[in-house]
């Protein structure tokens, strides 16, 4: 790692035989052990063509605070989202094994049935 950032890490999101290009791409960079606070840290997440930055401004004491409470917001979500995309998926393929078990097409189901909770 660089010597200018204390965390730096892009990673592909799509496998390259896919030529799609999303990537995550963040960065802290070093405050020369707390002498700078002025420094850039950003995360940004891209998909094909659709591209967020985050940044997370340290500078002051406010900025640290409203920082590091936006990425502890952004984990839990991204956590929370984890677990329904998981158990969905659960749901999707025992579903699909119980019907080809049974010879049964799927059935269709009212849209009032398909609940969602937002929190």
């Amino acid at each position: 790692m660089a010597e200018n950032y204390a965390y730096l890490k892009r990673e592909f999101l799509n496998p390259v035989d896919t030529a799609k290009v999303s990537f995550i791409y963040a960065q802290v960079e070093s405050s020369i052990h707390g002498s700078d606070p002025s420094i850039n840290n950003v995360i940004l997440i891209a998909d094909c063509r659709r591209v967020i930055t985050l940044d997370f401004f340290v500078g002051d004491a406010e900025f640290r605070r409203r920082s590091l409470a936006k990425i502890n917001l952004l984990i839990d979500t991204f956590t929370e989202f984890k677990e329904a995309l998981e158990k969905e998926a659960t749901l999707i393929e025992n579903f699909k094994d119980e019907t080809e078990e049974n010879g049964n097409g799927p059935e269709e189901e009212e849209s009032a049935s398909r609940g969602a909770t937002l929190t």
